[in-house]
């Protein structure tokens, strides 16, 4: 199973859990309750990112793009940051003699490439700390030439339907909100008093899978031109922009499913037989370059999305 589908599957379980009664319930058990799907919904999120970097990277070493190809900036934050989360993540825990084996042949691996063919290490993009921040999240994102960041993923969530409507006409800010689960769950995890309303709890999935959405479509797109060795990208630390991102909706509708491409209010396909697993697997087997294709319910909620010419 991929770290996609394990993130969504963990997803759905959130939004049907934070319903119960026994959750929301106005007494020790319902905050009890509250507190560990907090934690464990923000763990989805950091476990997804790290499963999809581990995925990326190995995508990403079957390209044509040798070490000496990628930017500078990149190749010192491959060693140097390689090594530093290495060492961190000996110092986790109790790690077995196996994991460390195993640990230690990956960087002797990646290091060992750093004159050949691409062996780059997902720790690259990894972080030292034991749990993820905004400022890891922000910082990965930039090191996927993605710049300016916070108006680039503002613009994709537009486009998605995902961007929230804030008071007072105040702007999303990405970073913030990141920063407020992450507190969040801090929280819930160190702070046996701590409490976490109903309503709180209830917007978190909707929240969680905005930063998931962003970071799989612009990280993807550009482990991909890092695959294909795509010199402009190499070479410009803004090249990847929302509007290079392409969006086709796979919809379902009370009758039937339809596939629109944004913009257009008139279907380009349509199944009368309500497939929509058959319709998105044929939209993603077109394998449009810089696509992503995003499956949505009757009321245009974001359930599944797809960047085919990555897997």
């Amino acid at each position: 199973m991929t770290a996609h589908e394990d993130f969504l599957l963990g997803l759905a379980a959130m939004q049907k859990a934070v319903d119960e009664l026994a959750v929301r319930a106005p007494n020790d058990v319902g905050k009890f309750l509250r507190r560990g799907l907090t934690v464990s919904g923000f763990n989805l999120l950091e476990a997804f990112i790290i499963g999809r970097i581990e995925e990326l990277a190995a995508y990403a070493n079957k390209g044509s793009t040798q070490f000496l190809d990628l930017p500078i900036k990149l190749q010192r934050r491959a060693i140097t940051q390689t090594v530093s989360v290495a060492k961190a993540r000996m110092s986790f825990g109790n790690p077995q003699s196996a994991d460390l084996r195993d640990l230690s042949r990956s960087l002797g691996r990646s290091l060992q490439a750093v004159d050949h063919a691409l062996h780059i290490s997902p720790f690259t993009w990894l972080w030292t700390g034991s749990n993820m921040s905004a400022d890891d999240y922000m910082t990965t994102l930039r090191l996927f030439h993605v710049s300016p960041l916070a108006q680039h993923i503002r613009d994709l969530l537009r486009r998605l339907n995902l961007l929230p409507s804030l008071p007072s006409g105040a702007t999303y800010d990405p970073k913030e909100d990141l920063h407020e689960l992450a507190q969040e769950r801090h929280r819930c995890a160190h702070d046996a008093s701590s409490n976490v309303t109903s309503l709180w709890l209830r917007a978190a999935p909707e929240r969680l899978l905005r930063h998931a959405i962003c970071f799989e479509a612009f990280a993807s797109i550009a482990i991909h031109q890092i695959h294909v060795a795509d010199a402009d990208f190499l070479s410009d630390e803004k090249w990847i922009e929302s509007s290079k991102i392409s969006i086709r909706f796979i919809r379902q509708r009370k009758k039937d499913v339809a596939e629109y491409r944004e913009g257009k209010d008139i279907a380009k396909r349509v199944r009368k037989d309500g497939d929509i697993s058959a319709l998105m697997a044929a939209a993603c087997a077109e394998k449009v370059p810089f696509e992503l294709i995003v499956q949505q319910d009757e009321t245009l909620r974001v359930v599944d999305w797809a960047i085919p010419t990555v897997v």
